[in-house]
């Protein structure tokens, strides 16, 4: 019926643009054309189908406004014939002065300016009123796909000067659809709940605002038919197939019901399978990559997949990097069994003729080969390359994941090129810091060049001030001191501590030393033997004797106030973490033990044993689980009795050894004779966290989690409170907190600020809880 109409309307415009023309033929002297502004008379002449010198019918009218329409330059042709001459009224169609859009954000400016060239609605060009309309059909279109169909798109067209248009493109995005509710019919096998919590998507729950999983879709639709048929495929349903979907909108398209009816079909095991081609594996490797397809057990789709790629990897690491693995199944439909072949082509062996390295500009060459285990000249091994790049993000040196891209050579089928583009931190920081933190007024300074002049060398000149300690401190690391990775440093400080300012025991230390440490790769796991040595002077500042606690009168009495001391030390370290910042996965452990021994005056003999261990599980979803554990035990021994107390461990607060948020820094654990926490000789604190997944723009610098933290301060010595005796291991029981943990990433001072409001579980008498703490650092 619409295409009648227009049909109709075109004729009667023809027939009224006509109507000023005679019956008759004339001889065509002239060509008036009248309207023109923008476009040549010589232009329009070169699309007529008559010109002068000619008889002119009146049945060529037609032909010359076809001729005229069709070149798009015109939204009006009418002929009028004056005696000899031909009368030709145009009206021009405006040209476009300039196309703003306002209002989008889901849709990229950038993307936007590829739809408005690619549709025509540019700067320069004619205006043509059709486009205007496929635009907003298009951009209607995206905005659905995105589950917004409540989107409006509104072109508003501006008059101008000398026949031009401004074109104003007034975008409202409204808001995303809500999933109400999604329901899955014909399952049988599974329940609807184990089915739904398979899928991307849900109705809304109180994660929601983090993963937007309840936000409709069609792209989030369709990933989630794809992982409903995974589900099924992954155990044994060969034969499931999602029969329909059902979208049903509310009246104020608000809110989406979906319905997805399914068949299941039955159940198929493997029957067993076999190798061709030239598989070049020995019999163990293999067995390791396809130990999980068992016969009788349910098949899996997943399971085949891992083992094509396991074979992949497998010859990878021999230098075969192009080889297929194809999978043919062989399904006996009246058992329901399926037995599997895979060929196996690896290819040509490939070596590495260059690793070309960009990006770096501050950094030298050699100091980023050196943590390559690809090597120029050997064989291409995909672990070793995949172990280069965890180096060089666990460097320090670069922001983000380093890419590599390989590249065949021309002429030369067993040779590639790898091209190592990284993206190079900020490797100098100059930091003035002036604020509030959980330990008090925060004043510091400091220089640190973690790659000086390219070389890969650490130095750092550091000053910080605040409630608890005031530090200066230079220190400088080489981590290539040897060819074989062994890295040697050193540290000259100066340390003035006043643990009283926390509420704890009342005392004050000023010390001052230094200390020259080796670090000695010895496996390749990553681990690491650390070996130091160095002097401190340590002096004790007391308040009157009268006013001490009992515990610090008996150690002062016994020892005195200063103490020379040589401190030895050494270390282990296991690191699996797959980046510096933000880790994903991996686990992270250290362990020591520092030995201090009197150099002159009275001797003070005391050890310390030290374990951290930070572990990173990725749960699906963008999900990870943390866990935290640290444990520290210490005492004396020869002429010392226990651990001295200013050596002493504290638990409480946040980015600390000891830390278990929601109680104050330092508060935990047993309390000297006059009622201020003391410390302990044994800390075991510990923690779990659920970290949410983050939009992928601010990943890498937010990180966002919920946590539980478990901890306490014990004494075997026989520390004593204010009249409740200590003997043994107590120290009451552990205390707990839950709580919200933001951790933000500074990049430019390579810093982290991390933010925690915490609920103290089980809180006893006397116990000092804190609900909101924030610390700056640069851990992970």
């Amino acid at each position: 019926m619409y295409r009648l109409f227009r049909f109709c309307l075109a004729t009667i415009a023809l027939m009224a643009s006509l109507l000023p023309l005679q019956a008759q033929a004339f001889f065509l002297n002239r060509i008036d054309i009248r309207g023109l502004h923008g476009i040549s008379r010589d232009t329009v002449l070169s699309y007529l189908p008559v010109s002068t010198g000619q008889t002119f019918n009146p049945e060529q009218s037609s032909q010359i406004i076809d001729a005229l329409y069709a070149t798009g330059f015109f939204s009006n042709v009418s002929l009028q014939e004056q005696g000899s001459t031909l009368i030709i009224n145009v009206v021009e169609r405006a040209t476009i002065g300039e196309v703003t859009v306002t209002g989008n954000k889901e849709i990229p400016k950038d993307k936007l300016d590829e739809i408005l060239k690619k549709i025509g609605l540019v700067q320069g060009r004619l205006l043509d009123r059709s486009v205007l309309s496929r635009l907003v059909s298009q951009l209607r279109s995206q905005y659905d796909m995105m589950g917004k169909y409540s989107a409006r798109v509104t072109p508003v067209i501006l008059p101008q000067a000398n026949n031009r248009v401004a074109i104003r493109i007034e975008i409202s995005e409204g808001l995303t659809v809500q999933i109400g509710g999604i329901s899955i019919i014909g399952n049988r096998v599974f329940s609807e709940k184990k089915l739904l919590s398979a899928l991307p998507v849900s109705s809304t729950h109180f994660w929601s605002f983090l993963t937007n999983s309840d936000q409709y879709n069609q792209t989030k639709l369709s990933a989630s038919l794809q992982a409903l048929q995974s589900y099924y495929l992954d155990r044994g349903y060969l034969k499931f197939k999602a029969d329909s979907t059902q979208v049903t909108l509310t009246p104020d398209r608000k809110t989406a019901y979906i319905i997805i009816h399914v068949t299941e079909g039955p159940l198929y095991k493997f029957r067993g399978y076999e190798l061709a081609g030239r598989v070049l594996l020995d019999q163990g490797k293999l067995q390791s990559v396809l130990r999980r397809i068992k016969t009788g057990d349910a098949f899996s789709r997943q399971k085949v997949v891992d083992a094509e790629e396991g074979i992949k990897k497998a010859l990878g690491d021999f230098g075969y990097i192009f080889s297929t693995v194809n999978t043919l199944p062989d399904v006996d439909e009246k058992n329901k069994t399926v037995f599997l072949t895979f060929y196996v082509d690896p290819g040509n062996q490939v070596y590495v003729r260059h690793i070309n390295i960009s990006g770096n500009l501050k950094t030298q060459d050699e100091v980023l080969r050196r943590l390559l285990r690809q090597q120029e000249g050997g064989l291409f091994s995909g672990s070793d390359m995949k172990e280069s790049i965890r180096q060089l993000s666990l460097s320090g040196f670069l922001e983000g994941e380093p890419q590599v891209n390989t590249m065949p050579i021309p002429g030369y089928s067993d040779q590639v090129d790898l091209d190592l583009n990284i993206n190079e931190a900020h490797a100098a920081q100059a930091l003035f810091s002036l604020g509030y933190g959980t330990n008090g007024p925060v004043i510091g300074a400091s220089l640190n060049q973690n790659n000086v002049f390219g070389t890969g060398n650490t130095l750092g000149l550091n000053f910080n001030n605040t409630r608890a300690a005031t530090i200066y401190s230079v220190s400088y690391n080489n981590p290539y001191y040897t060819l074989d990775g062994v890295q040697r440093g050193f540290d000259l400080f100066f340390q003035r501590s006043t643990p009283s300012n926390l509420n704890t025991t009342t005392y004050s230390t000023n010390t001052y030393g230094g200390d020259l440490h080796y670090s000695i790769p010895f496996d390749a796991k990553g681990d690491t033997l650390q070996l130091s040595g160095g002097l401190q002077k340590l002096q004790l500042n007391l308040p009157p004797f009268s006013q001490l606690s009992t515990e610090v009168q008996n150690f002062v009495t016994q020892h005195g106030t200063q103490f020379n001391q040589l401190l030895l030390s050494i270390g282990w370290t296991r690191n699996s973490l797959d980046r510096l910042v933000f880790p994903e996965k991996g686990l992270y452990q250290s362990a020591s033990a520092q030995l201090a021994l009197p150099v002159g005056g009275k001797p003070l003999d005391y050890y310390k044993a030290n374990y951290t261990g930070v572990d990173y599980l990725p749960l699906g979803h963008d999900f990870i689980l943390q866990s935290r554990l640290n444990l520290g035990y210490g005492n004396g021994f020869a002429s010392t009795t226990g651990l001295p107390f200013f050596a002493n461990y504290y638990a409480g607060g946040i980015g600390v050894d000891g830390q278990v948020r929601g109680y104050e820094v330092s508060s935990l654990g047993p309390r000297d004779s006059n009622g201020y926490p003391l410390g302990g000789n044994v800390m075991a604190v510990g923690s779990m966290a659920l970290i949410f997944p983050m939009p992928a723009t601010v990943s890498e610098k937010l990180r966002t989690s919920v946590f539980v933290d478990a901890g306490n301060i014990y004494s075997t010595l026989g520390v004593t409170q204010p009249n409740n005796p200590r003997g043994g291991t107590a120290s009451g029981p552990v205390r707990y907190s839950a709580g919200l943990d933001v951790d933000w990433r500074v990049p430019v001072f390579n810093v982290t600020l991390s933010f925690s409001v915490a609920k103290a579980i089980n809180p006893k008498s006397g116990d000092q809880t804190q609900v909101f703490q924030f610390n700056i650092g640069t851990g992970f």
